[in-house]
């Protein structure tokens, strides 16, 4: 099976606290190291590479086996009519009101 080599980069402002990385990709549900780990860089650019990739997949940066997320559900709200608009509708039409009249 044909594999390739898998890197990623990063700042050091986007290391959320992991400080030796490793590379995981989530495979059937799960999360899995991948072999071959190596680590590099210096001042804010680093990285991170994984040899023998052989799938496609999402990826992680991680000090630990990330955790798997299920999405469960997704719900939504109409936001309530808001006040703004009608006020600013309405100053803008007085606005009008006084500039019409006072040209009389």
């Amino acid at each position: 099976m044909p594999s390739a080599l898998g890197v990623c980069q990063y700042r050091t402002d986007e290391a959320n606290g992991s400080t030796a990385p490793a590379v995981f990709h989530y495979a059937g549900g799960v999360w899995q190291p991948e072999a071959g780990i190596s680590r590099g860089g210096s001042g804010k650019g680093l990285w991170v590479q994984a040899t023998g990739v052989g799938a496609y997949s999402p990826f992680a940066l991680a000090d630990e086996t990330p955790t798997a997320v299920s999405l469960t559900g997704v719900t939504a709200a109409a936001k309530a009519p808001g006040w703004s608009w009608p006020l600013v509708l309405l100053m803008v039409s007085i606005v009008r009101l006084v500039l019409f009249r006072g040209k009389r």
